[in-house]
């Protein structure tokens, strides 16, 4: 297990709009670039289970990841299958004046990487997410204002 922890990143919207757009149809495909054959699985009141393959090293590799939504701030994945099973980390979205702060807390674990590249490797890819839901946003602040 890898302790990590990525805090400090904002949304530059008020945090009831950044609810809304998380809870938006363009939400879910913001950051599938690297992702393909996605299916729910299963939904249980809060939790989903989802089923995928990630592109990571050139490989289509397959996973299953648990998603856990607390309504309107938190939310907590635990990776059930894959190249990073067992690895766990929460996102807590918070109101910060006109942005909204972003923070992420987890442990990363990996059967094929070393704790050092797992813990890259999962920032990067949570990086990359950000990234593409900031530009998804401003398309749907764009259609929404």
């Amino acid at each position: 297990m890898t302790y990590f922890e990525d805090t400090g990143d904002s949304i530059p919207l008020p945090f009831e709009r950044v609810i809304r757009f998380l809870d938006s149809a363009e939400h879910g495909g913001a950051h599938a670039g690297d992702v393909r054959n996605f299916k729910v699985v299963k939904t249980v009141g809060l939790t989903t289970t989802l089923s995928f393959e990630r592109l990571r090293d050139g490989k289509w590799t397959p996973a299953v990841s648990r998603l856990t939504v607390f309504p309107p701030f938190c939310y907590c994945v635990e990776e059930v299958k894959g190249t990073f099973a067992g690895s766990r980390f929460v996102g807590i979205h918070r109101p910060a004046g006109k942005r909204t702060r972003v923070d992420l807390f987890g442990d990363v674990r990996s059967r094929v990487y070393s704790p050092a590249k797992a813990k890259r490797l999962l920032l990067r890819t949570l990086a990359k997410a950000h990234r593409e839901d900031l530009a998804a946003i401003r398309v749907w602040r764009r259609k929404h204002s």
